[in-house]
């Protein structure tokens, strides 16, 4: 038998302006995983390279989160830390925020309810 996944969204970085700091968001798709976890993390990167004070992942149309998913995020925590641009999650829902405990991963990243500086 096959399964066949749907083709995953690309990820994508679009700048939100906010009353404080202007936020770069990259938008992360269903699945945060070893498919598509590779292109996230360019894209993340990619939007580094511009020194943004803050970068936000938005994770509201992901439903899970794998290992892949999570080594990736990591990763583009330590660059962004390196670099001092802030990090956020957005948008994590129950399930996805449950992986991040389990691996300790929300102790060392923001996650707001979405990326202006007022979110809590």
């Amino acid at each position: 038998m096959t399964y066949r996944l749907p083709a995953p969204r690309s990820p994508q970085a679009h700048l939100e302006l906010t009353d404080e700091v202007p936020v770069v968001v990259v938008d992360a798709p269903d699945w945060l995983d070893v498919c598509t976890a590779p292109g996230v993390e360019a894209v993340a990167l990619e939007a580094l390279r511009t020194r943004p004070e803050r970068l936000a992942v938005d994770l509201s149309a992901c439903r899970m989160a794998d290992a892949y998913g999570v080594g990736a995020l990591a990763r583009v925590r330590d660059v962004a830390a390196a670099q001092g641009t802030e990090l956020w999650l957005v948008g994590v829902n129950r399930r996805v925020r449950r992986v991040l405990d389990l691996v300790g991963l929300s102790q060392t990243l923001p996650v707001h309810a979405r990326p202006s500086a007022d979110a809590g």
